[in-house]
Parts: structure tokens; C-alpha cells; sequence
């Protein structure tokens, strides 16, 4: 069956003038847990929000408008008061609302905030939309990615088409979501229907709208839509694994750091090694014995105890405790007001207010205000050293940090827990001791081990004295 699309020219206001930013913040999803309960544009790289962070990005460039398209969310509503920007409350039917904000502008960027777009990406496609063009910002695919994770592209020197979850020989790179558009966008924008139209034979297309179904439909009309290509790793939050990313990719700019920034008065004991460069925030202690592998940024308030080990490129946020001889890995993000008990090893991501006691070992991506019990040890490879594979509404994904362990906001663990790679643990979770967790648990959940004991009588006449 031929789909048949109408194209009904609108009316261009001649006073539109200038250039519009509209970042995007679509709600969260199941897919998310088991952080599907914050909205994915406030989850943090480096203690700072995705949102903030393209906030600053997108601030850089001289824009006549910013409007941020989001849900009613305190947080969020804090964040548009600070940066001057205009609020629009999220609406199902976006493309239509990209059309109408779309009229009094000549050109327009749209980029999602829970995303990590590089700025000099951002700049690129900034130059596109100063010129007048069309772009689409698309990325290589890596070694480990399956194109039908999402939306691909055929790129011969301009986009020639999108396809969704396609199979690899359709499409020679990745779309990213960012694009700069003109008044050529408005009709498809304003007529787009639900779903996705260019899809492989027999694929079953929800009917939620997307910005990608106007877009091919445009460039099906004669649009031309040029390819951007990333130079920097762009990150697109769909799923828990994708924050580890994120603050990898938060790690990897501190490499950019050439010299110490130390407060005034910053406490550093004289025995302390550092084989990189330090950047601390106020009321900064650092004990006897520490040794730093490369370059840290340290917040406020935070005190690193004797003998604690701190890897390459790491963060620790404001308020926190690195107890004695810890153990913190390469590109890890310590939230602020933590608390890492003595002998503890952590890498990864932990979120506001974790604490982490005696001998624990962490691996994975830890909410907020979780309790980390002694003994408590995360598993981080498989006997085969393969990534987990994680199913999602009915599909399998699996990459470089599907092995990571999740534990939702205000989860408990119980002495010697065991966490198996890949496992998540929703939100107000408490998981008794000696549990060995080997399948995803849902929210509000309590597990404890059932158990099987042998009394006898003991004693020192047993074998005889």
C-alpha cells in the first residue's frame, strides 16, 4: 500500500527574523529503570546535569531565543530561571510544537538535554544553521553497536535517508538527535503523522511522534539535509548503562588539565603523591599517604583520609569522605556527601549522599542515598568475559558498560550481598544479608534469604580434654 503524504504550503510571516535554540527533554521511560523515576535531562555527568551541562554549551553561541521543552519539574523550573530561558511544557504531539515555535524564526536547533553533545559539535552545527542550511548530526558506529538500536543513516555527502532500527547494510552511520532546520521544515513539521513510515519489511512502528518522521519526510520532498559527523562521542540517554558513559566521557575532558588549581587553604600533608594535577573547591583535607594516579577535581568540603588510592581523571563531589586506604578507580564520579569507608573500592558512578562501609566493593551506577553494607561485592566480569546482555521491551542490547550493576535511589543492601554484572535494583529496595542477587528486582522490594540450620551440641568434652 503507496503511503500517500499531503504537503500544504504555510504562510511565512515576513517580520521572521533570527536564529532559535530548542532544547528538548522528552519524559522518562521503563527502559530507564531503575532510574525511571527522575527525568533523564537531571541525571548527572560529574555532579552536574545533562541539562545544565548543554545549557552552558548552548549558551555559548549567540542564539536570539533558548526555550526548553520539558516536563513541570522543580528542578527543571530552577534551572530556566537561572539561565534566562523560556519554559514550554512537554507535549506529546512535538513536532507540531517545533512547528509553531518554528514560525516567527528563520532558522532553528533543536538538541536534547539528556544527552552529552561536545561543544564543538554544538559549533558545528551552529555554523550549518548560520548559513541557512539543513543538518543532522551523525555519528560513526563502533565496533560494538548493532544498527538496530535506533535510527540509522544513509550519508552520500548529505543525508539520503533515515531508517529506523534498520539493518546494517541500509545505513552507514548513526543519527544522533541534534538538527538545524529553515522554513523548508515547517509544512512536514506541521503535518507529521505518529509513527515511523521508513521502516524494514515487517517491523511493527509504535504511534508515538518523532521529529525523524518529519525529517524523512522532508528530505523524501526534495529537502536537503547536510550530515554533520561528530568529532567528539555524543551520548543519548535511553537506558541506565548510558549515564556510566556519560561520566566517562566528564573523566576524559580533566585530561585537558595542565596545571593545579588549589583553594586557598587547601590542607595537602606533604607524604602526598600526585602523578597529575588537582583542582579543589573550599575546605579541601588531604591526609598523609594519599596517592593520586592522575588528575582530580575535588569539590567542597571533602576530606581524602590516609593511605587512599585515587585513579586517573577522577571526581569527587562536595562534602563527601574517601575513608582510609580506599580504593577509587579510573574516571570514577564520587556524588557529593558520600561517605567511602576504609578499605572500600569503588568504580563507577555514585550518586548524592551514598554510603559506602568497610570492605565493600562497587561496581555499577549507585542512586541516591544508598547504603552499601560491609562485604558487600558487585561482580564485574562473566567466566566467559562477555558483555551482559540486557532485554528491554522485548530487545536484547549489550556494550561496553551493560555490565554495570544499577541500584535505584534509597535501596539498602544487607552484609556480604553479592551482585552478579548487569543486575539493577529498583528504587526503595532493601536486600537482607548474605543474598547472592542474580535477576533485576523490582521497586520497593524486600529480599531475604531463606536458610537451612543444623544445631548440635558442642562443647569441650566433645573430644575429650
Amino acid at each position: 500500500m503507496e503511503r500517500m503524504t499531503i504537503i500544504i504550503s504555510c504562510s511565512i510571516c515576513t517580520m521572521a527574523i533570527g536564529n532559535k535554540c530548542i532544547i528538548v527533554c522528552p519524559p522518562t521511560t521503563e527502559a530507564m529503570f531503575p532510574f525511571q523515576e527522575i527525568p533523564p535531562c537531571l541525571l548527572t555527568a560529574g555532579n552536574k546535569s545533562l541539562l545544565e551541562i548543554v545549557l552552558d554549551r548552548v549558551s555559548l553561541n549567540q542564539f536570539d531565543e533558548i526555550i526548553l521543552i520539558a516536563s513541570n519539574h522543580a528542578k527543571i523550573q530552577k534551572l530556566v530561571e537561572l539561565y534566562q530561558v523560556k519554559f514550554c511544557e512537554w507535549r506529546e504531539d512535538l513536532p507540531r510544537l517545533l512547528y509553531e515555535e518554528l514560525l516567527d524564526y528563520e532558522n532553528m536547533m533543536v538538541v536534547h538535554g539528556n544527552s552529552w553533545i561536545d561543544i564543538e559539535d554544538i559549533s558545528k552545527l551552529y555554523a550549518v544553521m548560520k548559513n541557512g542550511s539543513c543538518g543532522l548530526l551523525t555519528r560513526n558506529y563502533e565496533r560494538h553497536e548493532k544498527t538496530g538500536d535506533g535510527f540509522g543513516v544513509w550519508v552520500d555527502q548529505n543525508v539520503k535517508a533515515i531508517y529506523a532500527h534498520p539493518r546494517e547494510h541500509y545505513v552507514n552511520a548513526q543519527l544522533c538527535n541534534a538538527y538545524v532546520w529553515n522554513k523548508e521544515m515547517l509544512s512536514f513539521l506541521k503535518y507529521c503523522e505518529q509513527g515511523f513510515h521508513n521502516v524494514n519489511c515487517g517491523q511493527m512502528p509504535d504511534q508515538a511522534f518523532y521529529i525523524e518522521e518529519a525529517i524523512q519526510n522532508a528530505i523524501e520532498h526534495g529537502v536537503c539535509f547536510e550530515s554533520v559527523s561528530c568529532q567528539k562521542p555524543y551520548v543519548y540517554m535511553r537506558f541506565p548503562w548510558d549515564i556510566a558513559y556519560a561520566n566517562i566521557l566528564y573523566c576524559q575532558e580533566l585530561n585537558e588539565m595542565t596545571e593545579n588549581h588549589l583553594y586557598l587553604g587547601t590542607k595537602i600533608d606533604g607524604s602526598v603523591k600526585c602523578h597529575g594535577y588537582l583542582e579543589t573547591g573550599i575546605d579541601v583535607v588531604i591526609q598523609d599517604g594519599v596517592i593520586f594516579e592522575g588528575n582530580c577535581r575535588i569539590g567542597n568540603h571533602v576530606r581524602i583520609e590516609k593511605g587512599a588510592i585515587i585513579g586517573k581523571n577522577c571526581v569527587i563531589g562536595d562534602g563527601s569522605i574517601v575513608g582510609y586506604q580506599c580504593r577509587i578507580h579510573d574516571y570514577t564520579v564520587i556524588g557529593t556527601n558520600n561517605k567511602i569507608g576504609y578499605h572500600a573500592e569503588v568504580c563507577g558512578v555514585t550518586f548524592d549522599g551514598v554510603c559506602a562501609v568497610h570492605g565493600c566493593e562497587i561496581y555499577g551506577i549507585i542512586g541516591k542515598k544508598v547504603d552499601i553494607a560491609a562485604g558487600v561485592v558487585m561482580a564485574i566480569l562473566r567466566f566467559d568475559d562477555e558483555h551482559v546482555i540486557q532485554k528491554i521491551n522485548g530487545r536484547k542490547y549489550s556494550g561496553l558498560y551493560t555490565n554495570y550493576i544499577c541500584l535505584g535511589n534509597y535501596c539498602r543492601t544487607g552484609v556480604g550481598n553479592i551482585f552478579l554484572p548487569g543486575v539493577k535494583v529498583g528504587a526503595r529496595s532493601a536486600i537482607g544479608p548474605g543474598v547472592l542477587v542474580e535477576n533485576d528486582i523490582k521497586e520497593n522490594s524486600l529480599v531475604l534469604l531463606k536458610q537451612e540450620t543444623v544445631v548440635k551440641e558442642w562443647g569441650s568434652n566433645r573430644y575429650g580434654w
